[in-house]
């Protein structure tokens, strides 16, 4: 019987590529698409701006590891993520030992649903508050709060996320339209 090796967040600090690694084990991710990169780039322009304008604290651009998980250590990327002033008092150098209050995925065409869905839990699970799963073709967004609570916004709805984002309002067709 072969036993697996299994990494640990400061190995997959060494490493070339774009890797998570879950559960110890690593997960070698594809560069995005057109569609997806400018989605992401739409968030941290609208989430990311009204974080900064607002002095609410740090939003992170694509692929930032979060370490969410010890021995085995589970270091997720997500695609746009915010963590408070009062959770985060400076920027480490290697991945922030703490899941971020706000996450946003963008779904891309090769992405499995289940993988989605156990992405999503570990941000849950580790603590965030609100995970922001941004489906392109449907142009919708589904809020994640707990596996149980889970809000979706259309096109033509406007997204709210005053718990986590207070003051914060947008119509979600902007974080869709070129």
């Amino acid at each position: 019987m072969e036993t697996k090796q299994l990494i640990t967040a400061d190995d997959l600090m060494k490493i070339e590529g774009h890797c998570e690694l879950v559960e110890g084990e690593l997960v070698e991710m594809s560069p995005a698409g057109g569609v997806h990169g400018f989605i992401v780039h739409k968030i941290g322009w609208i989430i990311g701006e009204f974080i900064e304008d607002e002095g609410l604290g740090t939003a992170f651009g694509a692929e930032i590891g979060f370490k969410l998980k010890n021995d085995p250590d589970t270091v997720r990327a997500a695609d746009f993520s915010y963590v408070s002033k009062d959770r985060l008092k400076s920027l480490p150098k290697g991945y922030p030992e703490l899941a971020p209050d706000l996450v946003a995925e963008v779904v891309s065409p090769e992405d499995r649903a289940s993988e989605l869905q156990r992405k999503v839990a570990q941000y849950l699970e580790a603590g965030s508050k609100a995970v922001l799963v941004f489906y392109p073709d449907t142009k919708t967004i589904m809020v994640h709060r707990s596996p149980s609570d889970v809000r979706a916004f259309g096109e033509n709805d406007e997204l709210t996320i005053e718990d986590v984002l207070p003051g914060f309002k947008c119509g979600v067709g902007k974080f869709f339209e070129a």
